[in-house]
């Protein structure tokens, strides 16, 4: 073919020209590469390229930027695979157990996140963070002392009287 097929004939040759070893295993082959030996355009050495891969002349797979990987070894058949029961229960009752810790840290409104994140990796905080969601619950509201009611409300000042106090400022000068 390389020698009668006046149109496949000089790919063929560059090929075996530029890439030894084509019998024996896939290479890698560069497209542009054999375009610019040919005088020929990249899409025609990719379009003829695999008009002899559909003809099984040759095996070609196009270069693309995704990322592959190549298993070296023979997939285990399925048959003759062997699981541990037990290492499977304890595998589920592990997960089962990170499961349970990270709906009750999402639970919790009780104490502080970061020291509870801490003793679940097996160490001890002495203080609360001050800027997690439950810290700042606790600081950001109070209970109302206005006839023993539970209702919480903000602590500090109201905005109506943070804009009186701003005026006053501007007003004096300050």
């Amino acid at each position: 073919m390389r020698v009668n097929d006046s149109r496949n004939g000089p790919l063929l040759e560059a090929l075996l020209r530029t890439y030894g070893g084509l019998y024996e295993e896939p290479v890698l082959i560069d497209e542009l590469r054999l375009a610019k030996s040919l005088k020929w355009q990249s899409e025609t050495v990719i379009k003829r390229l695999k008009e002899m891969d559909q003809q099984r002349v040759l095996s070609y797979k196009q270069r693309s930027d995704a990322p592959t990987a190549t298993l070296l070894t023979p997939r285990a058949d399925a048959q003759r695979m062997v699981l541990d029961p037990a290492a499977l229960a304890q595998r589920k009752q592990r997960a089962l157990d990170r499961m349970n810790a990270m709906i009750a840290f999402v639970d919790n409104n009780d104490e502080c996140r970061s020291r509870r994140l801490i003793r679940y990796f097996g160490e001890e905080q002495s203080t609360d963070c001050g800027t997690c969601d439950v810290c700042q619950q606790r600081v950001a509201y109070k209970k109302s002392t206005i006839s023993g009611a539970s209702a919480a409300e903000p602590l500090g000042l109201s905005q109506e009287a943070a804009k009186a106090m701003r005026w006053e400022m501007d007003e004096g000068g300050v």
